[in-house]
């Protein structure tokens, strides 16, 4: 019996197919590894650029709210805000009948304005009784009618308008 032959090189042949084989498994492994975790870092600066996203939306929407008070006060401290524009605001928002008379109370430097705005025929007064009111700040006012009282106070609505615009923001 003759010995088994080897044929050295078909064993060399086979042994490098075999480590290419394994070489490329252990490569596609190690690749899906590397694009699972590259997917997970996408996701988080995702969800990072998100929330730094909505913290400056927000940050700037409180700056602008901060101007808007700070302009609307210096504006009302200067006695150069339309004291005729917020009564017709107001009287449009009271919705009364048009033969009732209308009650306003306002700041003593809002009732000189607003009278000054009617002198000039900028402001109808007919059917309102205008009055100052010692107790009331500038830019607030209180309307009232024989059936119904509407208090307008400047801190209350810039707070509405606070919480509407971050509101806003945060559904953006």
């Amino acid at each position: 019996m003759e010995p088994a032959r080897f044929d050295l090189k078909e064993i060399q042949r086979r042994a490098f197919e075999r480590g290419r084989s394994l070489e490329r498994e252990q490569g596609s492994r190690a690749f899906a590894a590397l694009c699972e975790e590259l997917q997970a870092q996408l996701a988080a600066q995702n969800a990072a650029r998100e929330a730094d996203r909505r913290r400056v939306e927000e940050f700037a929407a409180r700056l602008a709210l901060a101007v808007a008070e700070k302009l609307t006060f210096t504006t009302i401290d200067s006695a150069a805000h339309d004291v005729a524009g917020l009564v017709r605001t107001l009287l449009s928002e009271l919705g009364t009948a048009a033969e009732e008379t209308v009650r306003i109370r306002l700041s003593p430097g809002d009732h000189g304005l607003l009278l000054e705005t009617a002198a000039r025929g900028e402001l109808s007064t007919e059917g309102l009784e205008i009055t100052a009111d010692q107790d009331l700040g500038p830019g607030s006012a209180v309307l009232a009618t024989d059936e119904v009282e509407y208090w307008s106070d400047l801190n209350d609505r810039i707070e509405r308008l606070r919480g509407i615009t971050l509101n806003e923001a945060a559904h953006d």
